[in-house]
């Protein structure tokens, strides 16, 4: 019969990872972006196609999550309930991976995801507040807003000037 202590521990009451986190969210973010955009000599636009690591914890069902979310369109309720587990489930191997319960994990996860796709891309705000879960452009600058003071075409400058070297060159492409 299992004690009372490990039945309050499996409640969703962590406190904190006593072990240093296998992985930071960064390193968990699966980018979506398909292929890199150069000019030939000609000056016409090519796409070279790039790799991406899409299995970056080599779980299955984890990896399968995360590249849902890179997409956009998947909540932690919506693909637990469509895999048949609880969402303490999945969260808690987040938390156990990572740290971070799901809440922190999320929004660790929008804010990487975020600044991933203004530093790389010129995709328009309203293909960044889907690709990083926000609900839509509205959600995300006020966000922005409150959390840096700033908009987002400010908060992209700031990325950009802070990484000078970085050209927004990655595409996302359907098909070759």
């Amino acid at each position: 019969m299992p004690s009372k202590r490990r039945n309050e521990n499996t409640r969703g009451k962590h406190t904190a990872l006593r072990v240093e986190p296998q992985y930071q969210v960064k390193d968990l973010i699966i980018s979506p972006f398909t292929h890199r955009r150069e000019y030939d000599r000609q000056g016409n636009e090519v796409y070279i196609s790039i790799d991406r690591n899409e299995n970056p914890t080599g779980i299955h069902l984890l990896d399968e999550f995360l590249r849902r979310m890179a997409d956009g369109g998947i909540t932690l309720f919506d693909y637990c309930t469509e895999k048949g587990l609880l969402t303490e489930d999945l969260s808690g191997l987040l938390f156990t991976l990572t740290g971070l319960r799901w809440q922190e994990f999320k929004e660790t996860y929008c804010h990487e995801m975020v600044a991933h796709l203004m530093l790389y891309s010129d995709l328009t705000v309203e293909e960044i507040a889907r690709r990083s879960l926000y609900s839509s452009r509205y959600g995300l600058a006020r966000h922005y807003q409150k959390a840096f003071h700033c908009s987002l075409k400010e908060y992209r400058d700031r990325l950009r000037k802070a990484h000078p070297d970085v050209r927004p060159v990655y595409v996302i492409r359907c098909c070759d």
